[in-house]
């Protein structure tokens, strides 16, 4: 079964070894509609996933769990 895309992002934040907030500036948010993401309080819209994608140096696949060797 899949992950949400929160609970995938929530993951690849814990495995950067920075603070919340750090990732947040990273990707281009304010503290505050990051958690909304985080916490799935906001709807992740396209434009979410290229910057959480850039910010990151992730693939779209990390954020929807999709294993790129299956």
């Amino acid at each position: 079964m899949k992950q949400s895309v929160s609970y995938n992002l929530n993951n690849i934040v814990k495995k950067t070894g920075l603070k919340k907030y750090a990732v947040a500036e990273k990707c281009g948010y304010s503290a505050k509609r990051f958690s909304d993401i985080l916490c799935g309080r906001k709807r992740i819209t396209d434009a979410d996933i290229i910057k959480l994608c850039r910010g990151l140096d992730i693939s779209p696949n990390d954020l929807f769990g999709y294993n790129e060797t299956a």
